[in-house]
């Protein structure tokens, strides 16, 4: 029954955090961190297999192996807290519900400003091609450089082989 509820809050969290890659105001990373602790306990195969994912993999091991946040994601979240807290300040008329709630974001605040940024977090590296090397240069400096096309097409080649043939026969 336990390994039941972990793989449903697994699941659950997965669909809030696919939500909220499109929904402007709904977090994606706390339901990922979430689904993945679900997974971990309920279901290893499930854990590795998002862990093992392209997108949020590294993302999700450097907050597993060592507590890491990427700066993209730290900055989110503190604006989001920060804009969470102001609209509570605009709608909420009870002092005391308001400074429970202040006191809390202050604690979520400070755990989040607190984490070591990640290493290998989006931005900071260089681009790589999908084989290792080095990132390929723009099209736009290849046209500069050899005055024409990035690269000869398929199709001018094959004309220019026919109108050879032609010329010769």
């Amino acid at each position: 029954m336990r390994r039941l509820a972990l793989l449903v809050l697994g699941h659950a969290s997965l669909t809030a955090a696919a939500l909220g890659l499109v929904l402007p105001l709904l977090p994606t990373t706390p339901f990922l961190l979430l689904a993945l602790w679900a997974f971990t306990r309920a279901s290893p195969a499930l854990a590795e297999r998002l862990r093992r994912n392209r997108r949020f993999g590294p993302a999700l091991r450097a907050w597993q192996e060592r507590g890491e946040l990427s700066r993209g994601t730290r900055a989110r979240a503190l604006v989001l807290l920060l804009a969470g807290w102001g609209f509570l300040l605009l709608m909420v008329g009870d002092p005391l519900a308001l400074t429970g709630a202040t006191l809390c974001m202050a604690g979520a605040g400070g755990f989040i400003a607190t984490r070591p940024v990640s290493a290998d977090a989006p931005g900071l590296q260089p681009a790589r091609r999908r084989d290792g090397g080095p990132a390929s240069i723009s099209r736009a400096v290849t046209r500069r450089r050899t005055g024409g096309s990035a690269a000869p097409s398929r199709s001018a080649a094959c004309r220019s082989s026919r109108a050879g043939s032609r010329s010769s026969v």
